[in-house]
């Protein structure tokens, strides 16, 4: 007996549909954990393994959590911070305002079912930010 497989075909097809529909602030709220940091950065030598060593203690205890009514959290190594956040779609940015009022916006290079990477510019220095859901 022959099975249709009309009814998967409509499966995936709603289902890419729907991927394809959510907008990046729905894909941006959630719970994201810092798996990696890239930089331009020249560190020397001497610093290298200290360096390295504060690279991998920000990669494990690195948590940002970005809520649907805009607000956020981020937890680094004990130390919690709040705030709200806006997608800036002509700039491709999240735009962050901090509990203090400090406010920075930030590239979003990509964002993905599951990967967010944000860059920013600081003097030349280019630090990349990698986190996964």
């Amino acid at each position: 007996m022959k099975k249709s497989i009309f009814p998967l075909i409509v499966l995936i097809y709603s289902l890419f549909i729907a991927a394809c529909s959510q907008s990046p602030d729905d894909m941006i709220v959630g719970s994201w954990k810092l798996v990696d940091i890239k930089s331009n950065q020249t560190i020397p030598e001497s610093d290298k393994q200290a360096y390295n060593e504060a690279m991998e203690e920000l990669k494990a205890n690195t948590l940002y959590v970005f809520n649907k009514d805009l607000s956020y959290e981020t937890t680094n190594s004990g130390i919690t911070t709040k705030g709200t956040w806006n997608y800036n779609d002509e700039k491709s940015s999240l735009d962050i305002v901090d509990e203090t009022g400090g406010t920075y916006s930030i590239k979003v290079t990509e964002i993905a079912s599951g990967k967010l990477i944000l860059e920013e510019e600081e003097d030349g220095v280019i630090t990349t930010l990698i986190f996964n859901k």
